[in-house]
């Protein structure tokens, strides 16, 4: 009977292990073409959870809008657990006297996360995987970045593409100056005449 209740709840654990699991990656929270945060979780062989946040040096939120993105700085999570199929990290705030920010992780597709800021209204911040050179930015100086157009799908983010110079067309390409006055027009002919060969 014992064994029994032990598999029973072995094979409930493993589907929310399996879905941690999925996590372990670098997963970046992007609105439009600007990276703003970059979250990069590990979970080691004793099953214990860490984590690096890539943030801005300097910025204004309320949670929806984002101004004044200055820099980067990286923070190394304090604490790490594994709670009903979601990771929560700790990572403490360098401002004196200041609450650590803890987030919930939670993997919600293929390259498809999403983190909530634990102990506040926000609703939860969408992810994307993204390679380990992903950094943040590029922020421009007195733009405003509203998480409404947060990107929440891998395939939105617009990949660089290798531009090339097209070489002209035939018809693009100018005739050479003329020199001394133009010919005057020949007549329309309806096919090729004796004399087309003359010109040449």
């Amino acid at each position: 009977m014992m064994f029994r209740l032990f598999l029973a709840l072995v094979a409930l654990c493993l589907p929310m292990a399996a879905h941690a699991h999925d996590l372990e990656g670098r997963w970046a929270f992007r609105i439009n073409e600007t990276t703003i945060f970059v979250f990069e979780l590990d979970e080691n062989e004793y099953g214990e959870w860490f984590g690096r946040w890539l943030r801005p040096e300097r910025f204004s939120s309320n949670g929806v809008v984002f101004a004044r993105l200055v820099g980067s700085r990286e923070i190394r999570s304090s604490a790490g657990i594994e709670f009903e199929g979601a990771v929560e990290l700790t990572f403490d705030d360098p401002r004196p006297n200041a609450i650590p920010d803890i987030f919930a992780f939670r993997h919600t597709g293929p390259g498809q996360a999403q983190m909530t800021y634990v102990g506040t209204p926000l609703a939860p911040f969408p992810l994307i995987a993204v390679s380990a050179a992903t950094g943040l930015g590029p922020f421009e100086e007195g733009r405003v970045y509203d998480r409404d157009n947060a990107v929440t799908a891998p395939g939105e983010w617009p990949l660089p593409v290798e531009l090339a110079i097209p070489e002209p067309a035939p018809a693009e390409i100018a005739p050479p100056a003329a020199q001394g006055p133009a010919p005057a027009p020949e007549p329309d002919r309806e096919a090729i005449g004796a004399d087309f060969l003359e010109g040449l």
